[in-house]
């Protein structure tokens, strides 16, 4: 589906795509003829700097966690650092209808997901996240996650939070 998507985005677009698949295979998925770029990795910082870049008709052969193709072939540039996860900004909510997105779940009337950590220390074979987070586990600090807590349930009147982790119990000392 998401190939017929990029066809017919590609008639009048560039086409982006990131995520598991692009990461793992960025080659394999640049060899596609509908696709323009991949973002590897994270996408936090990487894609806004590609964003900008193409806006400005500027080269994007130096923006780190990207593949891209030209004339010359397909070119996959310097992995980017991982982001600090209590740097990102909280997410805009404000900006979409909630509604849609809180669920019944887990035996929660309203509840809604949220992101606390990732990746994994382990190298479990049938994982993806050796090759994505090179088995470094990151974590939101624990006031961070209690203020991001806090300020869902208050603002969405939720009674459940589904933590969406990779791997929950990597530092349960803390």
């Amino acid at each position: 589906m998401a190939l017929k998507i990029s066809k017919i985005a590609k008639k009048n677009s560039t086409v982006v795509w990131g995520g598991v698949h692009s990461t793992l295979l960025p080659k394999q998925t640049l060899e596609n003829e509908f696709i323009d770029y991949v973002v590897i990795g994270e996408g936090e910082i990487t894609f806004p700097n590609l964003i900008r870049a193409l806006k400005k008709k500027n080269q994007t052969n130096r923006i780190k966690g990207i593949g891209y193709k030209d004339s010359q072939g397909i070119h996959i540039n310097e992995a980017p650092n991982y982001v600090d996860l209590n740097n990102l900004p909280d997410l805009p909510y404000h900006l979409l209808d909630m509604n849609k997105y809180i669920s019944k779940r887990d035996g929660f009337q309203r509840c809604l997901t949220l992101e606390t950590s990732r990746g994994c220390p382990h190298n479990c074979n049938f994982c993806s996240n050796p090759v994505i987070h090179k088995r470094k586990w990151r974590s939101l600090d624990a006031e961070n996650i209690v203020r991001k807590i806090n300020y869902l349930q208050y603002k969405f009147d939720l009674d459940g939070i589904v933590f969406q982790e990779d791997n929950f119990f990597v530092n349960i000392k803390e």
